[in-house]
């Protein structure tokens, strides 16, 4: 036996000072460290306490924890205080650790908010998107694991923006990137809080704890005359962590869109990102998508498609218009692009729209004015008709190097015909539209006018057509002159000419040409990154 042996029983630190510097990490900050009595006389604590930058961001840090030596005690849980505040976010992490040398397990509360999920990333490596100001909590656990160690954020809740959000989170460490995966679920979300998926500027202007950089972003957007947005996805991290997450969200609300419910499948895999269903639920039918983007490529590579079925066309007119309808949508729609944003893909890509709908009704108002059909808008705004059946809706559009092409868009109402002819461009987002309507029957007060839609799509002019203004008001006025004011009525007499259309075969066409477009495909694990993969892939759980 060793002829000394050693053996501490207490370690006392007083105005203890670690100091780090990182100017690549933009990092400098000072840890003063020391011990001191706790709350029993033999159980001194040690407390750490933290100043300076971390990553650019002020860091303010207070730790309490037991004693050093208590780490020799496995059988008794280490009790754990930590408040951290990086930046606008506010973390305290309060509980015990179990056996912290060999990394036991944990059994711990956390709560943290701050003004966009997605600065977490300097604090923990996981890559979020950016959010609107949120708060969470939930308890933390710690496992043992293959490849490595987990840390589990289980039943946790909060807001996110004006959206509660609760769920299980999980991270695994070890393997060659963190891999999240996890269930979360919303009872009611805000569709402007998403807005960081799809990189728009995420949550409502006037949200309580939003920052002065989040606020000048909202100004900047409002002022952009762009609609899509512009902020590029993130590659690096898009590539820096792999995710398996499920969400689902019982209601979704909007101003103008009229979704109702919304579930996804989110999954990352090495830079691969797939959206496996991604679908919304509208009125007893809904969308399902398919969306594969490949971030290993750089443009990124894009694959969508989705399915519209049973889609309720009411709730879609009530929620875009003051108008009233009734009827169910269906089709399809598929898109290829690359772009590392969604407006360089939109404004690059190639793609097709076929929906289709067979009966139904629709507000006569809407389909008068339409046509500036003034005599019959005003018998409709008194409820006469209300309504103007409608036999069938047809559309095939295609998206042909950002620019959207009409090859048939058609209305056939008990009222008129009303065609759409013109295009979309996409990358320049400008729009030249004409709406023109063929009555169906005799009435008095028509002008028959197209109607021209024109100009930025963020706020396009929406006016009848000049010429054909110009030449029902000249006709008008000779009349007016040369015979009586009534004469003048005769330039806005429609003998209705429009005609009933085959609603069965273009649906038909429309339907088969609907049935051929692709679907986005999945990468397999073992192909090589940019290469297509043969096969289609599965439609996504429909409403």
């Amino acid at each position: 036996p060793p002829l000394l042996q050693l053996v501490l029983g207490r370690l006392s630190i007083a105005d203890g000072v670690v100091r780090f510097e990182h100017p690549q990490f933009k990092s400098d900050f000072h840890a003063r460290i020391e011990t001191r009595p706790g709350k029993a006389p033999d159980a001194p604590e040690l407390q750490v306490r933290a100043a300076g930058t971390y990553a650019g961001q002020p860091l303010t840090a207070y730790f309490i924890g037991a004693a050093l030596f208590a780490l020799r005690e496995p059988e008794h849980p280490y009790p754990v205080l930590l408040s951290v505040t990086h930046g606008a976010t506010r973390l305290r992490l309060e509980g015990t650790l179990l056996d912290p040398v060999h990394l036991g397990g944990a059994n711990m509360n956390l709560r943290f908010e701050g003004a966009d999920l997605s600065q977490l990333y300097l604090l923990t490596g996981v890559p979020l998107p950016p959010t609107a100001p949120y708060t969470l909590q939930g308890r933390i656990e710690y496992a043992q694991g293959k490849p490595g160690p987990s840390v589990y954020f289980k039943r946790f809740t909060g807001r996110v923006g004006s959206s509660d959000l609760s769920g299980d989170l999980a991270v695994q460490v070890g393997g060659p990137r963190l891999r999240i995966s996890g269930v979360m679920r919303s009872k009611n979300v805000l569709l402007a809080d998403l807005g960081g998926l799809v990189g728009a500027t995420p949550g409502e202007p006037d949200a309580k704890g939003m920052t002065s950089a989040q606020k000048a972003e909202h100004d900047r957007q409002h002022a952009n005359p762009r609609l899509l947005p512009d902020k590029p996805i993130n590659l690096p991290k898009l590539r820096g962590a792999d995710f398996d997450v499920r969400y689902a969200a019982q209601r979704l609300q909007s101003e103008k869109t009229p979704f109702d419910d919304i579930e996804a499948h989110l999954r990352i895999e090495d830079g691969v990102l797939s959206l496996r269903p991604l679908s919304f639920g509208i009125g007893g039918g809904g969308i399902a998508a398919n969306l594969l983007l490949d971030g290993t490529q750089d443009p990124a590579r894009v694959e969508a498609d989705a399915d519209f079925r049973q889609v309720d066309f009411g709730r879609v007119l009530r929620e875009a218009t003051d108008f009233r309808g009734a009827g169910r949508i269906d089709g399809r729609a598929s898109l290829q692009a690359r772009g590392n944003s969604v407006a360089a893909l939109l404004g690059a890509g190639n793609g097709k729209l076929r929906l289709s709908m067979a009966g139904g009704d629709m507000s006569a108002l809407l389909i008068n004015l339409a046509g500036l059909d003034f005599g019959n808008a005003l018998l409709s705004a008194m409820g006469i008709p209300s309504r103007a059946d409608l036999r069938c809706m047809v559309a095939d559009l295609n998206l042909r190097d950002g620019i959207v092409h009409t090859d048939t868009f058609l209305l056939d109402t008990t009222e008129a015909n009303v065609v759409g002819t013109g295009t979309v461009n996409l990358k320049t987002e400008v729009v030249d539209y004409r709406v023109q309507t063929e009555p169906k029957t005799f009435n008095i007060g028509s002008v028959a006018a197209p109607i021209n839609i024109r100009g930025p799509m963020k706020k396009p002019h929406i006016r009848p057509d000049t010429g054909s203004l110009a030449r029902r008001g000249t006709a008008a006025v000779v009349l007016g002159i040369i015979g009586t004011p009534l004469a003048a009525l005769a330039a806005t007499v429609q003998l209705g000419t429009g005609k009933d259309v085959d609603c069965a075969s273009l649906i038909k066409a429309v339907r088969n040409e609907a049935a051929r477009l692709p679907r986005a495909q999945d990468i397999p694990a073992e192909q090589k990154p940019g290469e297509t993969a043969p096969g289609a892939a599965e439609g996504g759980k429909q409403k």
